[in-house]
């Protein structure tokens, strides 16, 4: 009897296995670039590089950085990795200092910074990047007509180091959210400085792990936001903000003095931000969505009496960790990525990569001269649209949790990874 009973269970453990196994692989190992052919496809190597869902040997659907899916792809070292920070200080000279996201190829010598949005929300003016919200004209689930707003961000992402920016907020009646942030749209970590309308004299600090774009806000942990009172309205008058983030502590500053640290061994060295991020500065409607995320901002926004609010971004200087030199690191790196991407967006058109570009896949988009806008996205083309995906650039299986990745929490892609000797995978999941 003990025998048998062994032999059943062991028989059982084989068939429960077989059956997570089978009840879970589309939803956890099927890949491919979603509008090429099937959509089960990895891309083909003449167009080797799947972003959006479709394949292309442009440079910016080659860069990870722009939303590059390594899973769907050729092969797993298509994609272009992230640029390495290098320490600079920006004093928005020009217009040439941000540009457009559909105009961006990916190579960070082009601009230092990109303007994420259509409708470009985003310009520099009289020596200081301005970002702008907007009366809106689309009516969300709530039956409200946010405004549109603007994210600039670096071209470069850092991993460590000090960034001071001197900032005006937006912000100053509820509603309206302004932020001078870090964050990594791959892991969803964030630092960051936020003003609210609802508090016009304060600033607020804040840092997030392990939050990326579709995790459920249920889930996110808000509890880590401190306040400061500057006693005057920070939307008239500049100040100067600083996050320094360290491997083992974390400072904000405002105008050189330190308001506040954390360090890495409070939160046990596990739930610290330590993802290399962008810098992004932006301006958003808070007053019209969710009713936490209204009460927060101070909403509802008034747009009864005004057309639009303003951000202000007078300089910015950035200080790395472990700056790289852009003089003599190349674009791209050499054995990194893939090599042989053309660039339709060169400006020189005499340049060996200013080439057509191929884009495969249904209702692909369509490469145009700088000056009729670069690239155009087909269907999804006309306003209000991230060109990289969401309110945050997010990883590919983000783009459709079925196709690549479970649902957070998902126990059964858990058990399945334990029961196959995948405990690094099932690890994984479960951190993140």
């Amino acid at each position: 009897m003990i025998v048998l009973s062994r032999i059943h269970i062991t028989l059982y453990l084989c068939l429960l296995s077989l059956l997570i196994t089978l009840f879970t692989a589309t939803e956890v190992d099927a890949k491919g670039c979603q509008h090429y052919k099937d959509g089960n496809s990895n891309c083909p190597e003449e167009a080797p590089c799947c972003k959006s869902g479709w394949c292309s040997n442009a440079e910016s659907f080659c860069a990870l950085a722009l939303g590059c899916q390594p899973e769907n792809s050729f092969n797993d070292n298509t994609c272009l990795p992230t640029p390495q920070c290098t320490s600079f200080t920006e004093n928005f000279d020009g217009p040439e200092s941000v540009l457009a996201m559909a105009n961006f190829s990916g190579n960070p010598m082009d601009a230092a910074w990109t303007s994420d949005f259509l409708p470009n929300h985003a310009r520099v003016e009289n020596g200081e990047l301005i970002l702008t919200a907007r009366r809106g004209h689309s009516i969300n689930k709530f039956g409200k007509t946010p405004g549109f707003g603007a994210t600039v961000s670096s071209t470069r992402w850092i991993h460590y180091g000090k960034v001071t920016a001197k900032v005006k907020s937006g912000s100053p009646s509820g509603g309206i959210v302004s932020s001078f942030i870090f964050r990594s749209f791959m892991t969803g970590d964030e630092i960051d400085f936020e003003w609210v309308g609802k508090q016009p004299n304060e600033v607020q600090s804040n840092y997030y792990w392990h939050t990326p774009a579709t995790m459920d806000p249920k889930d996110i942990d808000y509890s880590h936001s401190r306040r400061k009172d500057l006693g005057m309205d920070l939307s008239q008058e500049y100040q100067t903000y600083t996050i320094e983030w360290l491997p083992d502590s974390l400072t904000w500053f405002i105008n050189g003095e330190a308001v506040r640290t954390l360090l890495r061994s409070e939160v046990n060295g596990t739930q610290y931000p330590s993802s290399p991020s962008q810098i992004q500065f932006s301006i958003w409607d808070g007053g019209v969505g969710e009713e936490e995320t209204r009460e927060w901002a101070g909403g509802p926004t008034d747009w009864e009496t005004r057309e639009s609010y303003e951000m202000f971004v007078d300089w910015v200087e950035v200080e790395c960790l472990s700056p790289v030199d852009p003089k003599t690191t190349p674009w791209p790196p050499k054995d990194q990525g893939f090599q042989g991407f053309v660039n339709p967006l060169e400006r020189d058109p005499s340049s060996p990569l200013a080439k057509e570009a191929l884009v495969l896949g249904e209702n692909a988009p369509t490469f145009s001269t700088l000056n009729d806008g670069g690239l155009h996205w087909g269907r999804y083309g006309g306003g209000g649209r991230n060109l990289i995906g969401g309110k945050y650039p997010i990883p590919s299986w983000a783009n459709d949790a079925s196709r690549s990745r479970p649902p957070f929490g998902s126990w059964m892609y858990t058990l399945k990874a334990w029961m196959s000797g995948s405990v690094m995978m099932a690890l994984l999941y479960t951190l993140v």
